[in-house]
């Protein structure tokens, strides 16, 4: 995305553009992640996945997103144990 994107400024010369890109369906939505954070006003066009593949593509972006996001997804859960942790340890004082 950030190749295209400057391929596609040094064609526009400054004037405004948008753009389309295409993938997989499944793929989508993590295309459409990196074109936003690469600075593209594009929109994604998704290819048919066959049926049998689907699950096993879905899987494969679920871990991808996470991965993508691991600091923010690391706090949130870090957050969350914390809390149960001092709840246990409330409840157990408590008793």
């Amino acid at each position: 995305m950030l190749f295209s994107k400057q391929l596609m400024d040094e064609q526009s010369q400054g004037k405004p553009y948008r753009s389309i890109f295409t993938t997989n369906n499944f793929h989508l939505f993590r295309a459409g992640i990196y074109a936003r954070l690469a600075g593209l006003d594009s929109q994604g066009i998704g290819a048919k996945t066959a049926f049998y593949y689907w699950p096993n593509a879905m899987i494969r972006e679920y871990v991808a997103i996470v991965v993508m996001e691991r600091k923010r997804h690391m706090k949130v859960v870090g957050t969350i144990l914390a809390i149960s942790i001092l709840f246990v340890i409330i409840s157990y004082l408590i008793t």
